[in-house]
């Protein structure tokens, strides 16, 4: 579990234990959600203080819609298997998952990067509806 991500369902680490312990290929089950919102398509760098594009491709739809999904890890907590993490030598950036990482998909994560955050956590947490709108 990772101490700032406070948003956690006790369901969703017993499925991802579930998971590995079905699946001895598997090397690790995480959280992820779909956010096509950031997709890397659509993802901008500065060169020469001008916008370029990280992808070469001659079309790209501007509908996030239109987009292959695109799912991002959630850092509030990852199932791994400890050999993999002894390894460390799986997908990059976070080798210690190993090769084969298996998602599991959840409606959304908050992480706490700013005071913000906090505040939003904060909310989430005391109103049960919004909580289970929302996770």
């Amino acid at each position: 579990m990772l101490a700032n991500a406070p948003i956690v369902k006790s369901k969703w680490i017993r499925d991802c234990i579930k998971i590995l312990k079905k699946n001895k290929d598997i090397t690790s089950v995480v959280p992820v959600q779909n956010i096509n919102d950031h997709h890397p398509e659509r993802a901008k760098q500065i060169k020469n203080n001008v916008l370029k594009s990280f992808i070469n491709k001659k079309k790209i739809s501007s509908n996030r819609q239109d987009l292959t999904k695109c799912f991002f890890l959630c850092h509030n907590f990852w199932v791994i298997r400890t050999k993999e993490i002894l390894k460390n030598n799986g997908q990059l950036p976070w080798s210690f998952m190993g090769k084969r990482v298996r998602s599991y998909e959840i409606k959304s994560s908050i992480d706490i990067h700013s005071a913000m955050d906090v505040e939003i956590a904060k909310i989430l947490i005391k109103n049960e509806k919004l909580n289970k709108k929302f996770f």
